[in-house]
């Protein structure tokens, strides 16, 4: 509809909400200053719909310009409200009352917004002490009521007079001083302005810690004293102290000022106006209009937030008020004003989501959880009241989106709340390091010019790109990464979807700006989902290498048929042939013949066939394959890693006995670990965690120790908790260690120099527990580790697995899922060739597999999948298929590993069934009828 000038500046409205935003259209508008008879904003439109009359204009924004493009009425209407606000250029001359011509800087003044405006604005701001002052001497009556209903709808109709109530008491009124100090997460970051680089959080500092110090880390309930504001005023609220730190704060132009609302004041409010029904439900409409009043603001500019942030810097206070209202995810809500909200702060620029994620840090992680919980049950809501199919995903639906995108905020203020790991407790330089020199010095490749092109994908978060924050340097977050999925979501969630937008996203294509994928939000995904995700990245990368070596293949039989010679034509498969004999060393020269060669072999999908078999690599064949050389490989006697009987995990082997100095074997399990990865394939390797948070770039703590070797952990803690000073005559250490090698000859090793001379007492334990620590999990195996991380990273470089896993979601990709569940297994079984669930066959054999022992459920799967772990998601996600085969016979059932197809032939009883189904399981080895 065409708006009139009279609508666009409000004049036809009585309200009040519509003489603020008159006010904020016209600044130079007072009493005592009556607007022109003809409009600025009328002019604007005359200006785009009928130009200026000069054929040559040169202004961008009239249509006497040659290269200016046509606009609607409706689109000129919106457009000129948006040129008056920007104080745009205008070419056309207009007759004020009085005749006289007004020129250009007469309409466009250049002045900063009148006073008048803020004077205004005070007589509707509510302040901390009349909130109170109200709930105290509160009586219901009607017209108490009415008095307090109309400064709400006042108050409401203001946003940017709302923006400045429930203030603390100290605050200052002048909210556009621009902040000089900013606390992220318990540390002051020096502001520095008119900078592009990225803020830089987490690195050094107070903020940072050293597993095991307790003076080093944040303790969060030691910390949380009541303080509501930012800048320290000591009222009352749940956030925790500055500690100084060198970290600069860089990254905003304008940065905004400190938000200062009174958060016990505004909780207390906002309980008070729900316990009575007659404000409640005034409360209702005043949170409907002012949301709806800033949501027509957005549509009438892409950059409307960010005009409130021109009049008041502390428009983000608003959305920190209304979101302590503890009925948010009531019906009430969640059917008018709060998808409207969402909407609001997902559009917000970045500046001021970093301002908003910044203030939550510093709040009791009970209270956040508390929103979270009000954003994940209209998330919940949402998803249910939906239905989605094949052209309706998840990430169509704008509600679920925006309320993901808030989500994003709240999960940075836990990130920026929580410790980070210290410089000295990450070696992220030798990860990007590492393969590109083995690339360079052993294989001979060339990275810089591209023979290789190595890089670590990450998703795009465009709040931690711009917060300069990676997750996984996230020691101990304020609030457990739990709280962040909703499982309704995911389970409604089309990954294939996700992955098509992420593409688009990453590739910057016309659809881009128009699509949301969740993969970009990590943090509320399930293990699986994710899994999904990186399954579909993987499928494309191996589709695209099959393509890359058809088409060379093709040159190749082109020049072939023009030469008449011969040539070896490239595999679009990473084959192995290798022999059940020599498995290990099969395997291991091929791998490093194609990492020579071409390291982007390992791109392509791997097909791995056993010599004098008759197998065919579907799937089924490479399961075993990886489930016989690990088994090789981790033998005790194989002595490259050793195993603790206490945690049942595999350690590397500080003394093991290499020939090659640059520990190829090591390299070898490295590349399986990411060829299972990459495959999709899981592994029964049992290594701590650790080994994963290493291959992500983290060094061993001493919390770490506590999986790998529990014995060695409780010593070191009982030396820290000794309470006596006698610590050098009880415990008689010094600072040397000794050990045993494979051999049996004994190794000493100085943690410090001239260490054995050096006395463990109770001012240096902590010295000694530290260095004790980083020689077992880091420093001793630090080749051996370099060349395993080597060879993972030869295989998943360019992944998402960086950015979408955590190192405990990592080993559930290598391991798969602990639980094992074969009730979850038969409700999702799919019969086919005449079976059903009640078939007497099937019923027996359910009855069989349930009393069987763990280590024949173990062999059930290693016969019927090929593997005997459990994918994640468990087992009702290998979908398993019972096919009849034939009537009652002595033929024992066999499988399809490749397709997880049982193929079982009717028996007569049961147990016959038993009889021929442990047969079966228990002599099952190689492919092919023997």
């Amino acid at each position: 509809l065409l708006l009139n000038r009279d609508e666009c500046i409000g004049m036809t409205s009585n309200s009040d909400n519509s003489i603020a935003r008159n006010k904020e259209l016209s600044p130079e508008t007072s009493p005592e200053c009556p607007a022109p008879e003809v409009s600025p904003i009328h002019l604007y439109f005359k200006q785009l719909t009928e130009g200026c009359s000069n054929n040559q204009c040169t202004n961008d924004v009239c249509a006497s310009n040659p290269s200016f493009v046509p606009l609607s009425a409706n689109e000129a209407a919106i457009k000129s409200v948006q040129l008056f606000k920007n104080k745009a250029v205008l070419c056309i001359k207009a007759a004020s009352p009085d005749g006289d011509v007004l020129e250009q800087e007469d309409i466009t003044s250049e002045e900063p917004v009148s006073s008048v405006y803020f004077d205004e604005l005070e007589k509707h701001v509510i302040s901390s002490e009349e909130i109170r002052n109200i709930i105290k001497t509160f009586e219901p009556t009607k017209a108490t009521i009415s008095s307090i209903s109309e400064k709400l709808h006042k108050l409401f109709g203001h946003p940017a007079a709302l923006a400045r109530s429930f203030r603390v008491n100290n605050a200052s009124g002048d909210s556009n001083t621009l902040v000089q100090n900013m606390e992220i997460g318990g540390q002051v970051l020096e502001t520095q302005e008119n900078t592009d680089e990225p803020m830089e959080v987490g690195s050094e500092g107070g903020h940072s810690s050293n597993d095991g110090n307790p003076e080093s880390s944040i303790s969060k309930a030691e910390q949380l004293v009541k303080n509501c504001s930012i800048t320290g005023d000591p009222n009352t609220c749940g956030t925790r102290p500055k500690r100084k730190s060198k970290k600069v704060f860089k990254g905003i132009h304008n940065p905004l000022a400190d938000i200062l609302v009174d958060v016990p004041t505004t909780r207390e409010f906002f309980a008070f106006m729900n316990e009575n029904e007659d404000l409640a439900k005034t409360l209702i409409s005043c949170f409907t209009n002012l949301c709806d009043d800033m949501l027509f603001e957005s549509n009438i500019s892409k950059d409307s937030t960010r005009s409130y942030f021109n009049v008041d810097s502390s428009y983000s206070s608003i959305f920190v008020i209304l979101l302590e209202n503890y009925l948010l995810s009531s019906p009430e809500y969640i059917s008018s004003s709060f998808p409207t909200l969402l909407r609001i702060i997902s559009q917000l620029p970045l500046c001021a989501q970093a301002q908003l994620a910044k203030f939550w840090s510093c709040q009791d992680p009970e209270e956040l959880v508390q929103k979270i919980g009000h954003i994940n049950q209209f998330i919940t809501v949402q998803t249910l009241m939906s239905q989605f199919g094949q052209h309706y995903a998840v990430s169509d639906h704008v509600d679920l989106c925006n309320a993901v995108t808030v989500l994003n905020i709240f999960y940075h203020s836990s990130l920026i709340g929580g410790t980070f790991y210290s410089d000295d407790e990450m070696e992220i330089g030798d990860l990007k390091t590492d393969l590109k020199d083995y690339l360079r010095v052993r294989l001979g490749h060339d990275v810089e010019n591209g023979d290789f092109e190595y890089n670590m994908s990450q998703t795009t978060n465009e709040l931690s790109t711009y917060l300069g924050i990676n997750p996984v340097h996230t020691k101990t977050p304020l609030i457990a990464s739990s709280f962040f999925i909703n499982e309704t979501l995911n389970d409604v969630m089309r990954m294939e979807i996700e992955f098509l937008n992420y593409l688009d996203l990453k590739e910057e294509s016309q659809a881009a700006p128009h699509k949301f994928s969740f993969l970009n939000y990590p943090f509320c995904l399930t293990t699986y989902n994710k899994q999904i995700g990186l399954m579909y990245d993987n499928k494309v990368k191996m589709y695209h290498e099959r393509s890359r070596a058809r088409a060379i293949s093709l040159r190749y039989l082109l020049d072939i048929l023009a030469s008449d010679g011969e040539a070896e034509l490239p595999s679009p498969y990473l084959k192995l042939q290798v022999n059940r004999e020599s498995l290990v060393h099969d395997a291991l020269q091929q791998m490093e013949l194609y990492a020579m060669e071409n390291p982007n072999e390992f791109k392509k999908q791997l097909f791995v066939e056993f010599q004098g078999e008759q197998g065919v690599d579907e799937g089924g064949v490479s399961k075993e394959f990886f489930q016989l050389i690990i088994e090789q490989i981790f033998v005790p006697d194989f002595g490259m890693f050793v195993y603790d009987e206490a945690t049942r995990n595999f350690w590397f082997n500080s003394t093991s006995f290499e020939e090659d100095e640059d520990y190829s074997h090591f390299t070898l399990v490295g590349m399986l670990l990411g060829l299972a990865i990459y495959n999709n394939i899981i592994l029964d390797v049992h290594f701590p965690m650790v080994v994963y948070k290493k291959l992500l770039g983290l060094k061993g703590v001493l919390s770490d120790l506590e999986q790998e070797n529990a014995t060695l952990y409780n010593s070191l803690q009982h030396l820290l908790n000794y309470e006596g000073d006698d610590v050098e005559e009880v415990y008689g250490l010094s600072f040397s260690l000794t050990s045993s090698d494979m051999f049996g000859c004994v190794v000493s090793h100085d943690l410090k120099p001239n260490g054995a001379n050096i006395p463990v007492t109770s001012h240096n334990r902590k010295e000694y527990v530290d260095l004790y620590v980083e020689h077992f999990l880091n420093r001793s195996i630090s080749e051996k580790f370099r060349a395993f991380r080597v060879g993972f990273n030869l295989v998943v470089y360019n992944s998402m697995i960086y950015s979408l896993f955590r190192p405990d979601e990592i080993e559930l990709l290598v391991c798969g899922d602990k639980k094992v569940d074969f009730h979850a297994m038969e409700k999702s079984t799919i019969y086919d060739g005449g079976y059903s669930a009640e078939t007497d066959v099937v019923r027996w054999f359910w009855q069989i597999l349930h009393e069987m022992t763990d280590q024949q459920k173990k062999l059930f799967l290693t016969f019927s999948t090929g593997s005997d772990r459990v994918p994640l998601g468990g087992l009702s996600r290998l979908k398993l298929i019972i096919a009849k085969n034939g009537d009652d016979s002595y033929r024992l059932p066999t499988a399809h590993t490749c397709f997880n197809v049982l193929l079982l032939p009717e028996y007569s009883s049961k147990e016959k069934l038993r009889d021929r189904l442990l047969t079966a399981i228990t002599h099952a080895k190689g492919f092919g009828m023997q």
